[in-house]
């Protein structure tokens, strides 16, 4: 806030000035309101607003009701004059401050989409995780394609194999020649052998190679798979970390930022009101001091001055609303590695379309999202969904596994739910009495997470 540097109570020290000498003690009087607050000062300056302006009334009062003049010098005159041009430059420079912080408080608001923004598009920032999520899904689809047509191509080569050996093993020679009857007779027999295994031994091994070499690569393929599964789902974690931090944080900033402004707002209107009423003081007193000065008093020249409509449009401030929250969109994170919908929406597609040999799974089970645990205990991350259905159990379930770092130290959680939809979480050590409980609405689970159980759960927590 701009200081005024000459109070009000220059000139409210009395009922009646009536002469120079008195009209000097008003212009010399000070008051000492460094410690005062802002609203306080603002009230008292009012106050001595109105106070100048009805002590300067009264005076001009009275110089009609006794047809006499104070005797105003002109040192006082040009001290009193002088006074008020400050203050109405000084409320002029208010006005200015006025405006000046209901724009920075905008701005405030404004400032923090821009944070947003540059927390995604940062090194390092939202979009970039997201982009490494889109190369490790491509990824691990083209790498399940692969798997489909190896292990496709495996079922069929060792399956001709299979068949093809089945075919030999049908084609055996009709001769028992493990008998000896006679030397003709086992000669004809392994004859009958030899033809036997020039017809199928080769074929056969070539056969079991390629059954072979299938099965290699269709192992092979699948490891990789595998591993880039892992990569896509930790990858997809990460995402969602940084993506709930990134809202999380603008939102915060964002609604201090409006908090902000609505104090801005509401204290800025009550000092333009405030300041208002003292231009209006001014010139009123400026009206009855030229009306003092004249050679004449008169009462219509007073009826002027009291009746006097003063034009206070310039210090009027604009209000203009700040910019509306930017969105952050978490919807790609609404589900994530470990919820039953995520899995179906990621993997659905990945189906294999040939047929495959008994033992190869193809999507593996998937890693639930656990962030990493810092020095001192996890870090947990509770998911945005509190219904009282599969998946709000399934966030709670998983989040509570976080707190308990995965049943490391041998701890258990219960979960239940009520049909009123009242969740009562315990957790503790197996096989010992200690423990702590909650019963609450699924919509209240952020408030109790953030005590429960908080000898398994060191470190910071990040409850969204």
């Amino acid at each position: 806030m701009v200081k005024i540097c000459h109070s009000f109570v220059l000139f409210s020290a009395a009922a009646a000035i009536d002469d120079a000498e008195a009209m000097m003690q008003l212009v010399n009087l000070g008051t000492n309101q460094a410690a005062s607050t802002e609203s306080t000062v603002r009230v008292r300056r009012q106050q001595q607003a109105l106070e100048m302006e009805s002590n300067f009334e009264k005076l001009a009062a009275e110089a009609v009701r006794s047809g006499e003049t104070p005797s105003l010098g002109v040192e006082a005159r040009t001290a009193v004059n002088s006074a008020l041009t400050t203050l109405e430059t000084e409320l002029g420079n208010e006005h200015l401050a006025n405006e000046e912080t209901i724009v920075q408080a905008n701005l405030a608001c404004a400032q923090c989409n821009s944070d947003m923004g540059e927390a995604f598009t940062k090194s390092g920032g939202v979009n970039g995780f997201k982009e490494m999520v889109s190369e490790a899904r491509t990824k691990h689809v083209k790498c399940r394609a692969s798997e489909d047509s190896n292990s496709g191509d495996e079922k069929e080569k060792c399956d001709t194999q299979d068949n093809y050996a089945k075919t030999a093993a049908g084609a055996t020679p009709h001769c028992p020649c493990e008998a000896y009857t006679t030397a003709v007779s086992m000669k004809v027999c392994l004859q009958k052998a030899g033809d036997w295994g020039l017809q199928y031994n080769a074929e056969l091994g070539k056969k079991i190679a390629k059954c072979g070499t299938a099965t290699e690569t269709a192992g092979l393929t699948e490891t990789q798979c595998d591993k880039d599964q892992t990569s896509f789902e930790s990858g997809f974690c990460q995402y969602e970390v940084s993506l709930t931090s990134a809202c999380q944080t603008h939102n915060d900033c964002y609604n201090h930022a409006k908090s902000n402004r609505v104090d801005a707002k509401a204290s800025t209107m009550a000092k333009e009101k405030s300041e208002k009423v003292m231009w209006k003081s001014v010139k009123k007193v400026r009206c009855y001091l030229d009306m003092l000065d004249a050679t004449k008093v008169t009462q219509d020249k007073y009826d002027d001055c009291k009746n006097l409509q003063i034009d206070t449009a310039h210090l009027s401030v604009e209000y203009p609303e700040p910019v509306d929250e930017a969105e952050c969109d978490k919807t790609s994170v609404n589900t994530l590695p470990g919820d039953p919908e995520w899995k179906l929406a990621e993997y659905h597609g990945l189906t294999p379309k040939n047929v495959w040999l008994d033992g190869r799974n193809g999507i593996k089970q998937v890693t639930p999202c656990v962030s990493v645990p810092p020095a001192g205990g996890p870090k947990c991350t509770l998911s945005p969904t509190w219904n009282a259905g599969s998946e709000g159990e399934a966030n709670a379930r998983r989040y509570a596994n976080c707190l308990l770092k995965e049943n490391e130290d041998g701890l258990q959680f219960v979960l239940s739910t009520s049909a009123e939809g009242d969740a009562e979480m315990t957790c503790s050590k197996l096989g010992e009495s200690d423990s702590c409980s909650a019963t609450t609405p699924l919509n209240d689970w952020g408030m109790t997470f953030k005590d429960f159980c908080p000898k398994h759960c060191a470190g910071e927590m990040r409850v969204r």
